[in-house]
């Protein structure tokens, strides 16, 4: 009979001790780079084609720099807060009408996001895991421009600025190297709660602040350090 007491009570330690190991917490850091893509970019959109004109125009892809602080409940569970800076420069945006330069204009969007996620994780095993984020916060959108066009020399009026409330969708994957370190790749789908915008032409450039670039995904490459 005290065999079977001993017996049972190193049963329960040994499941309080699991128990203890998953719940205990701790706070975390992540920095990450990343490519994304939005579904309203400003870009070629800015010019009205006509069968006569022909244009030369940059890049829809946005960089990314992302941070990001939160604290593990235990193995499964955390929370955090991540910002995200995305940035699509242009600088060849030039139409021709026949053989003729009609415009040159270097246009810079951003498209910033500042979210509180919850995280969920499933260890696959010590060193790998999958998770899933969802979050809410603040869109930052902004458009500037430069250059001519049109007969216009100095093209700096064009800058626009909104802010808005945005949801976060993410999926990734991570691997611990150590207790400190880990690897990660995440997918993060942003959906700004603003319209998104629609330039046609530079006669048609809204006098709302409130705009979005649309439905914004960024794939990231990502290193995290665990206080422990």
């Amino acid at each position: 009979m005290r065999k079977h007491l001993i017996l049972s009570s190193v049963l329960i330690l040994t499941n309080f001790a699991v128990m203890a190991d998953s719940s205990i917490g701790n706070f975390y850091v992540s920095t990450n780079i990343n490519l994304g893509s939005a579904s309203n970019v400003p870009n070629s959109s800015f010019i009205s084609l006509t069968p006569e004109t022909s244009i030369e125009t940059g890049s829809d892809i946005f960089s990314g720099l992302g941070l990001l602080a939160g604290y593990n409940f235990n193995n499964y569970f955390s929370a955090e807060i991540s910002y995200l800076y995305g940035w699509n420069a242009n600088n060849n945006i030039k139409l021709y009408y026949g053989d003729v330069q009609q415009t040159d204009l270097s246009l810079t969007d951003t498209n910033q996001f500042l979210t509180a996620n919850a995280k969920g994780t499933l260890p696959l095993n010590k060193s790998f895991s999958l998770f899933g984020k969802l979050g809410a916060g603040v869109n930052f959108a902004a458009i500037s421009a430069s250059g001519w066009a049109n007969g216009v020399d100095n093209i700096s009026a064009l800058n626009m600025n909104s802010s808005n409330f945005t949801l976060l969708l993410g999926l990734g994957a991570e691997w611990n190297i150590n207790k400190h370190w880990g690897l990660y790749l995440n997918d993060s789908f942003y959906i700004p709660m603003a319209s998104p915008i629609e330039i046609k032409s530079l006669n048609d450039i809204p006098t709302t602040n409130s705009f979005s670039f649309g439905n914004a995904n960024f794939i990231g490459l990502g290193v995290t350090y665990n206080f422990l």
